[in-house]
């Protein structure tokens, strides 16, 4: 099933606890108010046995397979996104903005460069791997986003960013939590 599983008994989510700002002139900007309106998915995924199981170290072999494969197609999509944002802003002659999409992009190779070494210890043939449909939804909207004649930069962005979102607040908290 593609349903967010529940929070585990005892754990409850209220948005505006990760998000309080004392001063009485300031609000919440906008992508902290969308962060915040999304905290109990992101708490669920969280919560989830996958990433608890990668967290852990006790995420079964094939499961891990199957998430290198997974990402390291998923992780194709982003540099493409990356680069279409960069040549648009070559384009409009931003040169600073291009190269940093270009610095990102190169970020994105690395990673699928220890994808691929992930692959070969574990057995994965990445050229063997098929998305998966929630994988093959996501990439297909990105890269649709990134390739629409006169798409914007924010518009790729937008696309790009709840995924970034949550990837960064797992990480984060998951960090945390191994150094206690």
């Amino acid at each position: 099933s593609s349903a967010t599983p529940p929070l585990p008994p005892g754990v409850s989510v209220s948005p505006t606890q990760h998000f309080t700002f004392n001063h009485p002139k300031m609000s919440l900007p906008l992508s902290g108010k969308l962060f915040a309106k999304s905290l109990p998915t992101a708490l669920r995924c969280l919560y989830h046995p996958f990433v608890y199981g990668l967290a852990s170290g006790k995420l079964p072999k094939a499961t891990f397979q199957n998430y290198v494969g997974q990402d390291f197609f998923f992780l194709h999509s982003f540099s493409d996104a990356y680069l279409k944002a960069g040549a648009i802003l070559t384009q409009k002659g931003d040169s600073e903005g291009a190269a940093k999409f270009s610095t990102l992009a190169a970020g994105v190779a690395d990673e699928l460069n220890l994808h691929k070494t992930y692959a070969e210890k574990w057995g994965v043939d990445l050229s063997e791997v098929k998305a998966q449909d929630a994988t093959q939804k996501y990439v297909d909207f990105l890269l649709k986003t990134a390739s629409t004649d006169g798409v914007k930069v924010s518009t790729i962005c937008a696309a790009m960013a709840p995924c970034m979102r949550l990837y960064a607040f797992l990480g984060t908290t998951l960090h945390r939590g191994l150094r206690g």
